[in-house]
């Protein structure tokens, strides 16, 4: 068991945030994206999101119920003027807007949609529920 030393001689500063410029948006470099392509930092054991933590450094905190929005849909921007508070409802609205939803959230996409499991309509479904009811 390897026994923790406290080294007082050492003084821990957060680490600095680099950025890389990639067209309009503002790419960390000196972090590793987590596998949803967004940064986290480690602050007093809790991760926290990057882009966050800028956002409330330079406009206080986000208000409860609310979400950053990403007007550039890029999630890995720390570009502050990219970034907008809204609802989850305005979020999924301009995604939508946007064509950024999948056609599992377009209606019923039958087979389009990754959980279909075929040969089953919704007609035939529902005939058998009756079905199943009047028997019952």
């Amino acid at each position: 068991m390897t026994k923790r030393v406290n080294r007082p001689h050492i003084k821990r500063q957060p680490n600095p945030f680099v950025f890389v410029k990639e067209g309009d948006c503002l790419r960390c470099t000196s972090h590793r994206p987590n596998s949803k392509g967004r940064v986290q930092v480690n602050r007093k054991g809790k991760l926290f999101l990057v882009y966050r933590l800028l956002w409330e450094e330079q406009n206080g905190p986000i208000p409860a119920g609310k979400v950053l929005m990403h007007s550039c849909d890029n999630v890995w921007c720390h570009e502050l003027s990219h970034l907008s508070v809204g609802t989850q409802l305005d979020n999924v609205r301009d995604s939508i807007a946007k064509g950024r939803q999948g056609p599992s959230h377009q209606g019923n996409p039958g087979p389009k949609h990754w959980n279909w499991k075929g040969g089953i309509s919704q007609g035939y479904q529902i005939k058998m529920r009756k079905l199943r009811v009047s028997q019952g």
